[in-house]
Formats: C-alpha cells, structure tokens, sequence
C-alpha cells in the first residue's frame, strides 16, 4: 500500500511540477506576443514629419511648434521666425 501512495505522489509532484512549467511558458509567450504586436505597430503608424521653416530640419509633428502655418523644432527658430 505505501509503495501505491509513493508513486502516486511522485506521479503528483512531476505532473504539477511540468503544469507550472508550460503556464510560465504560456506567459512568456504570451508576453512576447504582446511585445512583438506592440512593436509592429509602432512601426506601422509612423508619425507625419513637418520641416522647420528656419532651418530646414524635420521634426515629429507632435513635437513641432506650430505658429500660424509655419512649423518649428524648438522655441528658439519659433521666437526668430515671429521676428522676421
């Protein structure tokens, strides 16, 4: 009878011990699934480039200073180009 109970325990201990493994797997996969999706997009939805009209570089719009219709990349060119 302890013989049974020995190898059903040891038989528990393996199938749980290899569960826990494939969930962490699952996760890890899962995880750089996410990642890998995440990326893609990123790639995928660049972002519209806008050149400053002082001199010439081009900067992210989202990061752009917008004054009127003209686009500069940092406060500096925007304060030159009201001047002007």
């Amino acid at each position: 009878m302890f013989k049974i109970l020995f190898f059903a325990a040891i038989a528990a201990v393996i199938y749980f011990g290899w569960r826990s493994v494939r969930m962490k797997q699952m996760e890890l996969e899962k995880r750089l699934d996410q990642q890998e999706k995440s990326v893609q997009k990123t790639q995928q939805s660049g972002e519209r480039m806008v050149q400053c009209a002082n001199c010439g570089v081009y900067v992210p719009e989202s990061e752009a200073i917008r004054i009127g219709r003209d686009c500069y990349c940092c406060r500096e060119h925007a304060e030159a180009g009201r001047r002007r």
